[in-house]
């Protein structure tokens, strides 16, 4: 944003996110990169000086953050580890930021390395304007973790942490915290008895470690009995809700208490 400068958008519907009815024939005032003031057309003054621009006929509402993607793979007539390029995964920020996305979260599924340098890229200003995009390392045993279809994809890649023992799980989250990563996923999920499945002394450390590092342990687990249990050892994030099984008050008074969200 230029200093000083002001921008009026006029004309728009204006949903503020706030639960109300929209502001029809609006009128949004920018200041130095910030929204300063907005409301009706009628209510809401020009400031001295200001550029307007004609936005009649469209819509402006908060800026959308996607939580929980797996970017990169999808090329739209092809699905595969040999998609998951720089230059397509811009492209699926720039769709996602089309539909109103101001940032989007690969949650487990993509390469850290090429994800650390893609951001460091996008921060320099190296590319296109698109949603931000922001990822997580994924933790999971060996051949456990995304599903059957994901996983060819990420095997392919080596972007799994596999880890068998809490010894193995403290040391991959510590060097995830020496990258500055802030976040991460665990499955825990047998996949119908299909899957190995992250036992709670290994998913117990995931998380004892990673908040000593202060980051957010985002947990996939399906199963009331597994939800529970993650809870319980301090997952921060649920990313999917408990499936064909009703949530029981055990279940309500550890959520109460423990306090996480989903995703």
């Amino acid at each position: 944003a230029q200093a000083g400068r002001i921008t009026v958008f006029d004309g728009a519907r204006i949903l503020d996110g706030n639960g109300g009815a929209p502001i029809e024939n609006g009128r949004l005032v920018v200041q130095d990169g910030r929204v300063t003031a907005v409301g009706a057309s009628s209510a809401v003054s020009i400031p001295a000086g200001a550029a307007r621009v004609d936005v009649t006929g469209k819509t402006i509402m908060p800026a959308m953050i996607n939580v929980h993607a797996h970017m990169g793979y999808e090329a739209y007539t092809t699905w595969g580890a040999r998609n998951h390029t720089a230059a397509n995964l811009l492209d699926h920020l720039q769709r996602e930021a089309f539909y109103g996305v101001v940032a989007a979260t690969s949650v487990g599924s993509s390469p850290t390395e090429m994800s650390l340098q893609f951001q460091r890229d996008q921060q320099a200003g190296k590319f296109p304007p698109a949603a931000r995009y922001l990822f997580m390392p994924g933790m999971a045993p060996p051949n456990g973790g995304p599903d059957h279809i994901l996983r060819e994809a990420t095997n392919e890649l080596h972007v799994i942490n596999e880890v068998s023992t809490p010894e193995e799980a403290r040391a991959a989250i510590r060097k995830m915290a020496d990258q500055g990563i802030r976040h991460v996923k665990m499955w825990v999920d047998d996949r119908g008895g299909t899957y190995p499945k992250l036992t709670p002394e290994v998913y117990n450390a995931i998380v004892q470690e990673a908040h000593a590092r202060k980051m957010t342990v985002h947990a996939h687990a399906i199963q009331l009995a597994d939800q529970k249990a993650v809870v319980a050892a301090g997952a921060d994030v649920l990313v999917h809700m408990v499936q064909n099984t009703p949530i029981d008050q055990e279940y309500l008074a550890l959520l109460a208490q423990k306090r996480p969200y989903w995703a």
